[in-house]
Parts: C-alpha cells; structure tokens; sequence
C-alpha cells in the first residue's frame, strides 16, 4: 500500500512541476511586493518595499533586483520585501530590467532607447551599452527572450498606446507590431523561460499573453485592480530532473519491498 501511495504521489509531482514557473514577483504603484499566480490571478501581499520601483528583475541564483525613478538599484528580500540600496545606476531612470545570463541590463527611460548593463554588486553601469534604432518613444518595460539573443521592449507611441520592439546586441532594431488587445498601459512583461509565454501585466490588474511576433496581447486573466510597474517570473524546476528524482526514489523503494 505504501509503495503504491509513494507512486501516486510521485506521478502528481510530475504532472505539476511546470506549475511553478507560472509565479511571478510584481511590484504596484504603492511600493509593494506581490506574489502573483499568472495561471489563476491569485495574488498575495509581501510587504512594502519601500521603494517606487519601475524595474524588476530575477538573476539565475534568485536574487531579486530593483531599479527606482531616481536610478537607484536595489536587491529585495523576496520573503520580507526589505529593499537593500546597492548604489546609482548613473543613467537615471531605467524602467526595464532583465538578466541575459549573468549580466543585469536596463532599459534607460529616453529616445532612443539604450540598453546599459549594470554592476550587480554595486549597481553602477559597468560601461557596455547598446543603443537601438528604436523610433518610438520612451521603452516601459524590457524582458529578454529565453535565449537571451533579443531584448523585447514596450515603447510608446507617439500617437497613443505602445509597440513590441525587439534589439540585437549590435542595436539592431525591429518593430515587431503594435501592442494591441490591451486596455489602458502596460509596463510590466517578462518571459517564463521555461514555456517561452510571454506574459504581461496591465495597470488594472490584467494579466495577457502577448505574441512575440507580432505583439498581439490576449487577455488571460486578472489579480484584481493593481497597478502593475514590473514583474520578474521565478523559474521552474526542471521537469526531467524531477522525472529522474521520482524513478531514482521508485527504484529504492522497490529494492526495499523485495527485501
């Protein structure tokens, strides 16, 4: 009976082990820190970070940083939501933030967009920096795409409402498409790594799914009525490590019952 359970229990924790990479860190408008379900729109209140930040970032090792208006860089406790000051960015205002990698980039709120890497200890710009052939206006928000190849980034328009660009490390710049099927604006967007979705929050609690080749949003949910700023989606485990975790258990416990 044991050994079935065990089975059983295993077979589920395989079945939901892509689940977790749909958790995101977002930030409002009244300086707090969520954890927000993107599957469901389950959103629930960290703490205050006391901080207004505008960019949000994940590094592979799970640090969570921040970018303020002022240009300062933050780490934040994604526990508590204590924000530690690193130092000045030296750009000013960067309202995208995104690891490629290793290495933390921002996005400058200017025209055109520069793309500057930041120091992740210190938080000042290291010196590398792209700039794109962007024509649209300030970028919003920035998220790189599961390679870490292009830099994606909702610029507005200055006719009204924003445009999905992607960039090359050389400052290559294409417009992809407007951003359409959303309501009000959007500044929050990061990619699930693990399924290639790329997933946007609006500033009315929406949640979306925008087309990476076109930038066609599909409204997918909601988390109620925040004021989304940014996001940064934690990882998932690895579906085929966990598969191989589960056989390696079945395999003891089976040794055992022979015994």
């Amino acid at each position: 009976m044991r050994f079935r359970f065990l089975c059983i229990a295993l077979a589920a924790l395989g079945a939901s082990s892509y689940s977790f990479g749909q958790t995101a860190y977002a930030v409002d408008g009244s300086d707090n820190l969520w954890s927000v379900n993107l599957a469901t729109g389950a959103s629930t209140l960290i703490g205050n970070d006391g901080a207004f930040l505008e960019g949000l970032a994940l590094s592979p090792g799970g640090v969570l940083y921040g970018t303020d208006t002022g240009g300062n860089v933050y780490t934040i406790n994604t526990t508590t939501a204590a924000s530690t000051l690193l130092g000045n960015n030296g750009f000013g205002n960067e309202e995208g933030l995104d690891f490629a990698g290793s290495n933390l980039w921002a996005s400058n709120f200017s025209s055109p967009t520069t793309l500057n890497e930041l120091n992740t200890t210190t938080g000042l710009g290291t010196g590398f920096s792209v700039t794109s052939a962007i024509t649209d206006g300030v970028a919003r928000a920035m998220a790189f795409d599961p390679t870490d190849t292009f830099a994606f980034t909702l610029n507005d328009v200055a006719a009204g409402g924003q445009a999905l660009w992607e960039t090359t490390s050389a400052g290559v710049s294409t417009e992809l498409g407007a951003l359409t099927g959303v309501a009000g604006q959007t500044v929050a967007m990061k990619f699930d790594n693990n399924t290639g979705i790329l997933w946007a929050l609006g500033e009315g609690g929406q949640i979306y799914q925008i087309n990476p080749l076109t930038g066609a949003a599909t409204l997918t949910g909601s988390t109620g009525s925040q004021v989304w700023l940014d996001m940064a989606i934690a990882p998932a485990p690895e579906p085929v490590t966990m598969v191989a975790l589960g056989a390696g258990v079945l395999a003891l416990a089976a040794r055992k019952r022979r015994k």
